[in-house]
């Protein structure tokens, strides 16, 4: 089995970049949000800006505006602490997991050079 890229795939990029413009105030509450403009402004095609969306439609971050798309909903100061709690564990385990692969792959290499190394001294 082939392991996981580490690195986040390009709609996790795409919420992280939204959630910080809401929980900032960039994008301000009830602020109609245009996924082309969107899009345009983050450089990436209009179905990771839909999915992120759609996440944070879910947590409750952004509400459905009819047929306009959708709009930033009002945050109060707790529910924008807790974000940020979210986000720190969220860091906090991608700091470790990165780590650990790290450890992981310094390891597997070790191992492979001395197999290379034990093959060329049983070649000679």
């Amino acid at each position: 089995m082939i392991p996981l890229d580490p690195l986040p795939n390009l709609i996790d990029q795409v919420y992280a970049r939204i959630l910080e413009a809401i929980t900032d105030r960039t994008l301000p509450p009830g602020h109609r949000i245009r996924q082309n403009e969107l899009a345009e402004k983050l450089g990436v095609s209009r179905q990771p800006v839909s999915h992120a969306l759609h996440l944070l439609h879910r947590q409750g971050l952004v509400a459905e505006s009819g047929r306009k798309g959708f709009e930033v909903t009002q945050l109060d100061p707790l529910r924008i602490r807790q974000l940020y709690e979210v986000r720190g564990a969220i860091d906090a385990l991608a700091a470790r997991l990165a780590a650990e692969r790290s450890k992981a792959d310094a390891s597997g290499r070790a191992h492979l050079e001395a197999a290379f190394a034990r093959r060329a001294r049983d070649r000679r």
